[in-house]
């Protein structure tokens, strides 16, 4: 925090000179209490060093020869910082400083796939097939050196929610101390039973994510470290809290997003990650950051996944091209930290960059109800048949494997003036939640008059799933998500895929292939990880490196914090031009410029001039301004013992 004062002080003038230093002693490392360690002037004597150590109650516990310098314990009830203030500035001092106490250092965490976290550290290894550059990364073991993070610091993942029960983050996942589950709003928020974050798709307290985004976000960010298991996020302690504004299909709405940051911010998210955007600009959501920036709360936001200039014309990727203060705007480096192919840039709209490609994170645990993928023997799939034509498995086409489901076989076109189906086998949704339909398809009718109808049944009538048929020309494969919210806690529900057509213009018809019916789990195999790309993936990189910053200095300001991710990275001749650093972020460096260890006070020492001066006080105005942050001033005199 900047500060700035002026003060006035009246003392007498009892010695040849005294000195005022600001007073800024802080230590971020382990030193042993009631002891410092002193090096005296080559030209003090060996009674000089006694007499002062008497004068100020040390005892010498060690001399340290080879360099001249002293082991001494304090008086009782000296503190460390207020012992170096006394023997700082003495004539015939060298230094003082604290005792240190250096560990083995265990910042290489034991998770077994640590490797693969080649943004942490890449040494050069191949992962998924790309070889890397050594020392393409953020630094992250030499910035754990510093520091770890801090289950004080809490970041908001605004996304499609996070699997809280995933054991490699299960316990860094925000608690609300004011909540409890009684069916009351305890802690008066607004918002009732919310003891980990709220659901603001659904409106309810259960942030759980069936989409898989928000869960590998949040893993890079804070995933659990050195716990033996899976990976580690850059903050290893920090806490995450899971707002869910994006529905089961990765979309959200502004209501949803502007009420997910206010609940970010009015529970105590000091940084908030949001890895989604698009659309045209928005007077509510940047409302709502101006809103998080007043609040002092950081935002990183992905820039993009379109290969675009984000400062042309027309091409602006909104949230993250917003031009307030407490934005940073991330794009993707790779491997070779080279710009990823896919990622928006901007110099002038894009910050800084941060690792984007084949990012190894968490996933959230599924169960599978229902899966075909029509290989082997089908059984179970009931069909009807109309003039000799009906559904059946084909090797004509198929996404996996050899064959897929058609609603011909045999047959190039479908029959005008027809209404044919096929019926999955009845499964099971009791006690389910968090349940999703996903298929792969391709298809070619006649547009607004052919129609693909996908339906379910809950042991009676069909009726739509999807809301619109589908109908036209998807000539190559896409994959179809449903969310099935609506039909769990059904004993027997099956699937209905139908073809409908009129009496002119025939086509090929429709294929579907791995048709699966997955549902929120609570079993854990060990295998719920990911590979995932795009920016983002590369901005949680980011909220990480800010989780760290904190731990380290929570006093930190969004405008220091920003500077010191924004300063500090390695500049890239890839992202020259590209972003307005030029820099991937390097989370060591970025600490090393926030640690205020034992920082060289700055002093001012007034010499009367001879020691016969009359005059019995002085006037001293002061003013001061630091980044750190000045706490006030301490004035000694010498040789007298200091006031």
């Amino acid at each position: 925090m900047l500060k700035s004062f002026t003060k006035l002080c009246l003392l007498p003038i009892i010695t040849p000179f005294f000195i005022l230093t600001l007073s800024t002693l802080a230590f971020s490392q382990d030193y042993v209490q009631g002891e410092i360690l002193v090096k005296f002037k080559s030209a003090a004597s060996s009674t000089n060093r006694a007499s002062l150590n008497t004068s100020l109650g040390s005892s010498v516990l060690r001399n340290l020869d080879s360099i001249g310098a002293q082991q001494l314990k304090v008086r009782p009830g000296l503190s460390v910082q207020d012992a170096i203030k006394e023997y700082q500035y003495r004539p015939e001092v060298e230094y003082a400083q604290p005792n240190y106490i250096y560990h083995l250092q265990s910042t290489t965490p034991n998770d077994p796939d640590y490797s693969s976290l080649w943004g942490l550290n890449n040494t050069g290894q191949t992962v998924e097939s790309i070889s890397g550059t050594s020392d393409a990364d953020i630094d992250a073991p030499e910035a754990w050196d510093i520091t770890t993070g801090s289950p004080s610091v809490i970041v908001a993942v605004v996304d499609s929610g996070v699997d809280y029960n995933h054991p490699d983050i299960s316990g860094n996942i925000w608690s609300n101390s004011g909540e409890a589950i009684n069916g009351t709003d305890s802690d008066s928020n607004g918002y009732i039973d919310d003891i980990r974050g709220w659901d603001f798709v659904d409106n309810d307290n259960d942030p759980m994510d069936v989409n898989l985004h928000g869960t590998h976000v949040s893993g890079t960010i804070g995933a659990a470290g050195n716990n033996g298991i899976g990976i580690t996020g850059v903050a290893w302690t920090t806490k995450i809290i899971p707002v869910r504004v994006l529905d089961f299909a990765g979309s959200g709405t502004t209501a949803n997003v502007v009420l997910g940051f206010d609940y970010a911010v009015a529970n105590g998210a000091k940084i908030i990650n949001f890895s989604a955007g698009g659309g045209p600009s928005d007077q509510a959501m940047m409302d709502s950051i101006s809103a998080a920036n007043n609040a002092g709360v950081l935002m990183v936001f992905a820039a993009g996944n379109d290969a675009n200039n984000n400062d042309a014309g027309g091409t602006h990727f909104y949230p993250s091209d917003y031009p307030y203060d407490n934005i940073i705007s991330v794009s993707a480096t790779d491997q070779n930290d080279s710009l990823a192919s896919f990622s928006n840039y901007g110099p002038t709209s894009v910050d800084v960059g941060a690792p984007g490609t084949n990012i190894y994170s968490l996933k959230p645990a599924r169960e599978t109800i229902l899966w075909e993928d029509f290989e082997g023997s089908v059984s179970g799939w009931t069909t009807n048949t109309v003039s000799g034509y009906t559904w059946g498995i084909t090797s004509d086409y198929y996404y996996s494997g050899s064959k897929s489901l058609d609603d011909g076989s045999g047959v190039l076109d479908y029959l005008a003036n027809t209404d044919s189906w096929v019926t999955s086998p009845t499964f099971s949704l009791s006690g389910k939640s968090g349940c999703i339909l996903s298929l792969q398809t391709s298809y070619i009718t006649e547009d607004l008059y052919d129609y693909i109808y996908l339906m379910i049944s809950t042991g009676g009538t069909y009726s739509d799933l999807a809301g619109t048929p589908l109908s036209g020309s998807q000539p190559t494969w896409a994959e179809k998500t449903y969310d099935l919210k609506y039909y769990e806690g059904n004993a027997s529900v099956s699937l209905r895929f139908a073809l409908s057509s009129d009496a002119t213009g025939q086509y090929d018809g429709v294929d579907f292939d791995d048709i699966s019916v997955t549902c929120s789990s609570t079993i854990f195999s060990g295998t719920e990880y990911t590979f995932l790309q795009g920016t983002s993936m590369a901005a949680p990189h980011v909220a990480g490196l800010a989780a760290l910053l904190l731990a380290q200095n929570p006093a930190l300001t969004v405008p220091q914090l920003k500077a010191l991710i924004l300063e500090n990275g390695d500049s890239l001749p890839a992202l020259s031009g590209k972003t307005t650093t030029g820099k991937r972020i390097n989370a060591y460096n970025s600490l090393r410029a926030g640690d205020i260890t034992a920082p060289t006070a700055p002093h001012i020492l007034i010499d009367s001039g001879n020691s016969n001066t009359t005059s019995t006080s002085v006037t001293l105005a002061l003013s001061a301004t630091d980044a750190i942050g000045v706490t006030g001033y301490y004035i000694s005199e010498t040789p007298s013992t200091p006031t």
